[in-house]
């Protein structure tokens, strides 16, 4: 669910990349096709899969993302303002 449109039923897929310094999020979604930023340090917890980043490429102020690899699943929220967009998803190895 990305935006309030469903993309279960679709062969969209989606690349995260976790590296020391930030994350990349490539996307066949149309609106999050690339999205790239810096940790928060403060607020990124990565043993519990917890994530904020200030956004250097895409859109909005700063986005974070949620691994939960014991139960294959996760969501990524991007905040511009005061507007929140949520997408979750299934984890694939």
């Amino acid at each position: 669910m990305h935006r309030n449109l469903d993309y279960s039923r679709t062969q969209l897929r989606s690349r995260v990349y976790v590296t020391e310094v930030g994350i990349t999020v490539e996307s066949e979604i149309p609106s999050l096709a690339l999205l790239r930023g810096s940790y928060d340090k403060k607020n990124t917890n990565i043993e519990k899969g917890r994530f904020v980043c200030n956004i250097s490429k895409g859109y909005g102020d700063i986005f974070s993302l949620t691994l939960n690899m014991e139960y294959k699943v996760g969501g990524l929220s991007v905040i511009d303002g005061t507007t929140v967009n949520t997408t979750t998803y299934k984890i694939i190895d």
